[in-house]
C-alpha cells in the first residue's frame, strides 16, 4: 500500500470520525469541565461575580437531608423500575413472539403508543387520572386502592410515579426483546423440543443465554433511564408530597432554578454523574462475567 493510499483513507476516515468527535467534545467534555469548574463556586448562574468555596458545596450537599431523600428515592426507583420493566418486557415480548403476525403487530403498536407520546401530555393524563380518575373509579366499584390519594400519601406517590415510568417504557424494551427473540435459531428450539424440554427449561437454557447480549443493553439502557428520572415527578408530584417524591435530577432542577444556587446544583450534578458512571461500570462487569461463565 502506497503512501498516498494510506493519507486519503486516513484522510477519509477523520472526515467521518472528527465531526462526530468535535460534537462529542462540545455537547459533553466541555459542559462536564465547566460543570465542575462551577461546583467550586457560590454562584447564583446570572451575576457576573463568584465566590470561590472549593469543596463547601459538597460538604452542604451531604449534610442535606432532602438530597440525601433524593438519593433514596432515586435508587429505590431505579432497582424496581429496572427490575419490573425488563421482566414485562421481556415476558410481554415472549408472548407476541410466538403470536399470529396480525396480533404480534397489534401488540407491538399497542404498546410503543406511549414512547412516542410526549411526556408533557402523558404527565397531565395520568395527573388528572390520580386526581379525577381514581375518585370516579372508587365510585364505581368501592375497591379501596382507588379510594386512597395517589399523589397526595408519601407511599401511594411513590407508585404513582414508578407506575408511569413502567407504562412509558415497556414499549421501547419490548420492540428489543421481540427483534431479539425473533433471531433465535429455530433449529436450536427444535431440538430442545425433541429432547423433551419444557417451555420454561427451553427459555431459560436455549432462549435466554443468545439473548443475554440484548438483555444486557436493555438493562443498561433502563438502569439509566430509571436513575435520571425526571418528567413524571415534575408534571405530576412535583417533588410532594413534602419532598418525598423528589428525585436527584429534580433536585438539582430545583436548586439551580428555583433556588438560584447554580455553584450547589452544579455540584450535584457532579455527584449525579459520577454515581451513574459507577452504576454503568458494575451492570457492565457483572453481565460481562455472567455472558463469560
Amino acid at each position: 500500500m502506497t503512501i498516498q493510499k494510506k493519507t486519503r483513507e486516513r484522510a477519509g476516515y477523520w472526515a467521518f470520525v472528527l465531526p462526530a468527535l468535535i460534537f462529542v467534545v462540545l455537547v459533553s467534555i466541555v459542559p462536564l469541565i465547566f460543570n465542575f469548574y462551577y461546583a467550586l463556586f457560590k454562584w447564583n448562574g446570572i451575576s457576573a461575580s463568584k465566590t470561590f468555596v472549593g469543596l463547601d458545596n459538597f460538604r452542604q450537599m451531604f449534610k442535606d437531608a432532602k438530597f440525601i431523600r433524593s438519593v433514596k428515592f432515586t435508587s429505590r426507583y431505579m432497582i424496581l423500575s429496572v427490575l419490573i420493566t425488563n421482566a414485562m418486557s421481556l415476558g410481554i415480548s415472549a408472548i407476541l413472539a410466538g403470536a399470529s403476525k396480525a396480533l404480534s403487530n397489534f401488540g407491538r403498536a399497542a404498546y410503543y403508543i406511549p414512547c412516542i407520546t410526549a411526556s408533557t401530555a402523558t404527565g397531565l393524563m395520568w395527573r388528572f387520572i390520580f386526581r379525577d380518575g381514581m375518585d370516579t373509579l372508587h365510585a364505581l366499584t368501592g375497591w379501596q386502592i382507588f379510594g386512597v390519594s395517589w399523589i397526595g400519601s408519601p407511599i401511594m406517590s411513590f407508585y404513582s410515579i414508578l407506575l408511569v415510568g413502567i407504562w412509558g417504557s415497556v414499549g421501547f424494551y419490548n420492540i428489543i426483546y421481540i427483534a431479539a427473540l425473533l433471531s433465535v435459531p429455530a433449529d436450536t428450539m427444535e431440538a430442545a423440543l425433541i429432547d423433551g424440554a419444557s417451555k420454561w427449561k427451553r427459555f431459560w437454557h436455549v432462549t435466554f443465554p443468545q439473548i443475554l447480549p440484548t438483555f444486557s443493553v436493555c438493562l443498561l439502557l433502563s438502569l439509566i433511564n430509571g436513575f435520571k428520572v425526571f418528567d413524571p415527578i415534575l408534571m405530576i408530584t412535583e417533588g410532594g408530597p413534602a419532598g418525598m417524591t423528589a428525585s436527584m435530577t429534580y433536585s438539582i432542577y430545583t436548586t439551580a432554578f428555583s433556588k438560584n444556587a447554580y455553584g450547589m446544583a452544579s455540584a450535584k450534578a457532579l455527584v449525579f454523574f459520577l454515581g451513574l458512571v459507577v452504576l454503568t461500570i458494575i451492570e457492565l462487569g457483572v453481565t460481562r462475567k455472567v455472558s463469560e461463565s
